[in-house]
């Protein structure tokens, strides 16, 4: 006897049809009623009457089914448990990292980690924000490094640092002649963005906040943010990281950075509730913030990093 066929037994004692029975636990109808009739034969009496209305259980199946039920609950149970188990102790890791900060979260890096000797996997995935939060919420991934202000509440957020922003423009344009942009003076500007929705949104609630909506061409690539500002005088805003891979392709693009305090680009470690209590997980933890930080702090002391362009 097998649990397997006592989950099958139970699941037609409640049904009392083999036809919607067999529809509930996805097999064919045939392969049920052949592992009924196994069953009965193992017990060696009847489980169920066959009645034109369907299948009542004989006071045999009756007993089965009182002591079966508890067997089956058990099982369940203990299937939970060790899945439980078995994930808080693998070592394996999927680590996320939301588009457009690829910069920071580098595989080499993940493959330095081996606590106390031990031998341990990490995996990057590549994703956007949202669908970084929804997989560290369900498990599926133990943390992400995202951008941007976090949504989900049950997500332990730790928060790294936060870029400059710059405003792109051509030195002709009226705002390269400022060594600090506000929000306020990008009033009445065409404004090229490469920028997620989440950002976007609270890029439009700052300017709303003082006084105008912004006017807004949404790109896919800072590349194509460039060419906008160079050839048809558009403002564009990106980050410093990016902005130094770029700037001295564009000779007629300068770079003026703006005001920290009015909007800046965070960059968080979001880490699964369930696993976030390991050991192993606090040390990886300890490893992708340190890794990240090296890496931000490499470029804020890179001389060649344009705080602003002359």
């Amino acid at each position: 006897m097998e649990v397997r066929q006592l989950r099958y037994f139970l699941q037609v004692y409640q049904d009392g049809s083999i036809l919607r029975a067999a529809q509930h636990i996805s097999i064919s109808q045939q392969a049920l009623s052949k592992s009924i009739t196994l069953l009965e034969q193992e017990v060696g009496v009847p489980l169920f009457f066959r009645t034109a209305k369907g299948l009542s259980p004989t006071e045999t199946g009756e007993l089965l089914r009182e002591l079966a039920q508890p067997v089956v609950d058990s099982m369940d149970i203990l299937q939970e448990k060790i899945s439980v188990f078995s994930k808080l102790h693998n070592t394996s890791f999927s680590i996320g990292i939301c588009q457009g900060i690829e910069h920071f979260v580098r595989q080499k890096d993940m493959d330095t980690f081996s606590p106390a000797g031990t031998s341990v996997q990490i995996t990057i995935e590549e994703h956007s924000y949202d669908v970084c939060e929804t997989l560290v919420a369900n498990g599926s991934m133990t943390a992400a490094v995202i951008s941007g202000p976090v949504q989900n509440p049950r997500l332990v957020t730790i928060d790294l640092f936060r870029r400059q922003r710059f405003a792109l423009m051509r030195r002709d344009n009226p705002l390269a002649s400022k060594d600090l942009i506000h929000i306020s003076d990008l009033k009445g500007h065409r404004l090229v963005l490469n920028i997620n929705n989440r950002c976007y949104k609270t890029f439009c609630s700052l300017c709303q906040s003082r006084g105008f909506d912004p006017i807004v061409h949404r790109v896919g690539d800072t590349s194509t943010v460039y060419n906008m500002c160079s050839e048809q005088d558009y403002v564009g805003i990106s980050i410093d990281f990016i902005v130094q891979n770029l700037w001295q392709s564009y000779p007629n693009v300068i770079a003026r950075p703006i005001d920290f305090h009015e909007i800046s680009y965070p960059v968080s470690l979001i880490v699964s509730p369930s696993q976030y209590s390991r050991k192993i997980v606090q040390a990886l933890i300890s490893h992708i913030t340190q890794a990240v930080n090296d890496i931000h702090q490499f470029d804020l002391h890179d001389p060649s990093f344009p705080s602003f362009q002359t």
